[in-house]
């Protein structure tokens, strides 16, 4: 069960960086127009593939030893 909720962790933080309706106060941002379309979407890809990275180099093998 400890494994599960980790993976259902794992997915819910990169929700809110890939998408602009992923978060609560992402709407928000999106529909005020502080960041243009483009831009978040390409923020969006850069910050998502960092947190990718991160994950599988640091998040997986250390999961690994814990369990």
């Amino acid at each position: 069960m400890e494994v599960f909720v980790l993976l259902m962790v794992t997915s819910l933080g990169v929700m809110g960086i890939i998408t602009p309706y992923g978060t609560g106060p992402s709407p928000i941002y999106y529909g005020s127009g502080y960041l243009p379309t483009k831009d978040y979407w390409r923020l969006g890809t850069i910050f998502g593939a960092i947190f990718l990275a991160a994950l599988l180099l640091i998040g997986y093998p250390w999961m690994s030893m814990m369990f």
